[in-house]
């Protein structure tokens, strides 16, 4: 009967260990499912947003809902971590990955065009953009914030791509994107000046030169703190040469050719682009630009001018586009410039404490006609160049966040440490213990 006894006493005790044991996890459990906490452990930080990110998820005031567009695997997955990081600084975040192949209606709703993209939803607008990152995700938001609906003019009378124009020489498709941004899109014929409220101009492949009328009507809206977008084409300078020159940017002769364009399967006067810098660093597509000038940076400009696109080290300026006109195929000589070369420039002149002038070229304009904005990389290319001449003092910058991967280098001594102390020594003492242990038994 004590034995019984003891055995319930005993039994009872455990039951009661097991049941608090239980509890304890139950608890556990709760809090750690309603108070989540993310440890970042990675050398570069690739797990934490930045600090500037999450002050704009601390101001936002409104619910946005991010519809992510890519097909099951990896790069959904490099997505959803992203988004999470999102979604857990902030309540009013929310998102959703679609599979493109699987929901095509709602891509199509969207004008999702490629894996990849995304729109976000929220303020009563849209904002789309071309790849899910924490540098796209932050100024899409900050965009859905902005009050005001920001102006774009095109100046026409000159040639220039047509904004009306759905042929493949137009330029509507630009247009059409502009207006899916919340940009409000005009003409401008530029001997009338430039209206207050352009937020931008845009001087996109003028065939004829700009009256000085015109020129001056430019360096007004410039001086006032304007920006503008600039697409020249080879052998032209519309007129403005002298804007560009007084900004640091000098119109290089002749037409750029580049072997690696061949070799991706293109054609030697359409350079395949994928070396970016300035704002543009860690761009991810390749552009692609028909029949494009090299644009050089005047030496001693006060001017703060960056490179945002250069073709590869293959390329060269060709000077001699007479004889390449009659021969069909030519070859770098002392004259012409080789590569890498510029074709997409920024400059800025600050005017004071909150102003400053704004001048984005490219040497080429059939990369925004209608024919070149879809291939490759080119629409977000064009469109990133305007929104950051658009963007006010509450777009930011995030940097692209390194890697953090360090090659593991070791000296022929740890190597050979390495070697011998988990291959040879380690076994061998298991062994020697194999046998001790036997010869032990074996006495006993």
């Amino acid at each position: 009967m004590k034995k019984l006894l003891r055995y319930g006493k005993y039994g009872s005790n455990a039951g009661v260990l097991i049941i608090a044991f239980g509890a304890i996890l139950v608890i556990g459990y709760l809090v750690i499912m309603n108070h989540t906490k993310i440890w970042d452990l990675t050398k570069a930080s690739k797990n934490t947003l930045d600090p500037k990110t999450i002050n704009v998820l601390k101001s936002l005031d409104f619910d946005v809902t991010i519809k992510a567009f890519l097909p099951e695997g990896g790069e959904a997955k490099q997505s959803k971590d992203v988004l999470d990081l999102y979604k857990y600084k902030s309540d009013h975040i929310r998102y959703e990955i679609i599979d493109p192949d699987v929901k095509p209606n709602i891509a199509k709703e969207y004008n999702v065009e490629r894996y990849g993209q995304a729109v976000l939803i929220g303020n009563n607008r849209k904002e789309p953009v071309g790849y899910v990152a924490e540098e796209t995700i932050t100024n899409a938001i900050l965009k859905l914030k902005m009050k005001k609906q920001k102006t774009v003019y095109y100046i026409t009378g000159h040639g220039e791509k047509d904004v009306n124009n759905a042929q493949r020489e137009g330029g509507s498709f630009l247009r059409d994107s502009l207006v899916q941004s919340n940009y409000t899109v005009k003409t401008l014929m530029l001997v009338r000046g430039v209206p207050a409220d352009a937020d931008l101009v845009i001087l996109a492949g003028p065939e004829k030169p700009l009256f000085s009328d015109e020129v001056s009507a430019l360096k007004k809206y410039l001086a006032t703190g304007g920006s503008l977008f600039v697409c020249i084409d080879p052998q032209k300078d519309g007129g403005i040469k002298d804007i560009l020159s007084d900004y640091g940017i000098i119109l290089s002769g002749g037409i750029i050719i580049d072997k690696y364009g061949r070799m991706m399967g293109g054609d030697y006067m359409m350079p395949v682009v994928n070396l970016y810098g300035g704002p543009f660093q860690g761009f991810q597509y390749a552009t692609i630009f028909p029949g494009v000038r090299a644009l050089e940076i005047k030496e001693g400009s006060e001017m703060n001018v960056q490179w945002l696109a250069r073709t590869s080290d293959q390329s060269w300026a060709e000077m001699n586009t007479s004889l390449m006109e009659k021969e069909g195929v030519v070859n770098p000589d002392g004259k012409d410039k080789t590569g890498p070369l510029n074709i997409g420039l920024l400059a800025i002149k600050p005017l004071g404490k909150d102003s400053a002038a704004k001048i984005v070229i490219f040497g080429d304009s059939d990369f925004v006609s209608n024919n070149f904005l879809l291939v490759a990389g080119n629409k977000d290319l064009a469109m990133n160049s305007i929104s950051m001449l658009l963007g006010d003092k509450d777009l930011v910058i995030i940097e692209k966040k390194a890697s953090g991967d360090q090659p593991f280098v070791i000296t022929p001594i740890q190597g050979m440490v390495i070697f011998w102390i988990p291959i040879v020594v380690v076994p061998l003492l298991i062994l020697g213990a194999g046998i001790a242990v036997y010869f032990v038994r074996r006495r006993g």
